[in-house]
């Protein structure tokens, strides 16, 4: 990876490229960033600089046959580290096992990934995988080797707050003396779960969140939106880099609006039809339950949130708040015809069911009872502000 393509401040990647200028490269560093930010990418691209045959001033070239393996994770002095776990299949694991998901993963994110897609990706469900005592071993049979190719052997270790003790005891020597050109970067997501001898044995590095106004430029442009609609993002996702351009690509490609529309309508069918009777659409809401269980966790979770914040837009708009309200125009004129029927009152328990669908999801439970009995729920809720039946 480049420099230029990695979304951290320009200061931070001045810093690293002085390091090498000034050939003042700390053989073992930590890079500290909050979840969200990207530390991986930049501990990649960081690596890639130093490698370079034919690097500038300000970034590697991304041409010459080191860049080309690099671009492709695929340079044999790039080394990988991180959480796994054994199956009935791989009895004895190590990050080894896993690194075609690891590379796949990696390229289709911009190295921009979170602890729970990398469990959804290797389907670890509610297993915890680590960085266990068998991948130290391996580090340490590595750094006693020469690099094939490049002036330095590079170790990469993502998540060091996921080893398990006697891993972690186990590198102190090699972070402290390591064998020869070697350099040791660990990529964390929180500090204080760190082992203290390791935090003292490795330069601190630490990789803040973009500015809000350069934060929303990013995710405008990633996803080719307006700044409106990145401003909105931002602030669903807390700021979040890697839940932003995550949900912000699920928006724009999946479409969530229409499919939150769906749900509306068929979760008031459920319910209340103007014939006093029940008149649900099966097919449709089937099909849309079959849809919403298809999609991973993650989108899933992303889903919910969104859906969270149209209802509490409503919230707004039948509070006469509508000054608080931004929204493109199609989904201003759904939040217009849908706010009548969300309240103060059932509104704060609309609230509560998507909330407690989120967390349902996010403790692994089966997703077609979630939205079954999610819609039932909402259809509910919405006859409770329907101001046909409560005049």
């Amino acid at each position: 990876m480049l420099f230029s393509e990695i979304l951290v401040s320009q200061h931070l990647k001045d810093i690293l490229i002085n390091t090498v200028k000034n050939k003042r490269i700390s053989h073992a560093q930590l890079f500290l960033g909050q979840q969200g930010t990207h530390s991986l990418g930049l501990a990649i691209a960081y690596c890639q600089y130093i490698a370079c045959q034919n690097r500038t001033e300000t970034d590697a070239c991304g041409h010459c046959p080191s860049c080309v393996k690099f671009n492709n994770l695929t340079h044999p002095d790039l080394h990988f580290f991180f959480p796994n776990f054994s199956t009935e299949k791989i009895k004895q694991a190590t990050s080894l096992d896993y690194y075609e998901d690891w590379r796949n993963i990696l390229k289709s994110n911009r190295a921009l990934i979170s602890y729970q897609q990398w469990i959804d990706a290797i389907s670890a469900g509610n297993k915890q995988p680590e960085i266990n005592v068998r991948d130290s071993s391996l580090l340490l049979e590595q750094v006693m080797l020469k690099p094939y190719e490049s002036e330095y052997k590079f170790f990469i270790i993502w998540l060091p707050e996921k080893m398990n003790t006697e891993c972690a005891n186990k590198l102190l020597k090699t972070l402290e003396e390591p064998d020869g050109k070697t350099l040791i970067i660990l990529v964390s997501e929180d500090y204080e779960k760190v082992l203290g001898t390791i935090q003292s044995r490795t330069q601190l590095f630490k990789i803040n969140r973009l500015p809000s106004e350069d934060f929303i430029k990013i995710v405008a442009r990633h996803i080719d939106c307006d700044e409106n609609i990145a401003e909105e993002i931002a602030s669903l996702t807390d700021f979040n880099l890697q839940q932003a351009l995550q949900m912000g690509v699920n928006i724009v490609n999946v479409d969530y609006f229409q499919k939150v529309c769906t749900m509306m309508r068929c979760a008031y069918r459920l319910v209340y039809h103007k014939t006093g009777k029940i008149d649900i659409d099966f097919d449709v809401t089937d099909k849309l339950i079959k849809e919403l269980v298809a999609w991973g966790r993650e989108k899933q979770k992303d889903f919910l949130h969104y859906s969270l914040n149209l209802i509490r837009k409503c919230i707004l708009l039948s509070c006469n708040a509508e000054e608080l309200v931004k929204s493109p125009q199609q989904e201003s004129e759904w939040l217009h015809s849908f706010a009548p029927f969300v309240n103060a009152t059932n509104g704060q328990y609309m609230v509560e069911v998507f909330t407690n669908a989120m967390n349902d999801i996010a403790s692994n439970g089966n997703a077609t009872i979630v939205f079954t009995d999610m819609f039932f729920q909402i259809g509910q809720i919405i006859r409770m502000g329907d101001p046909r039946l409560n005049k």
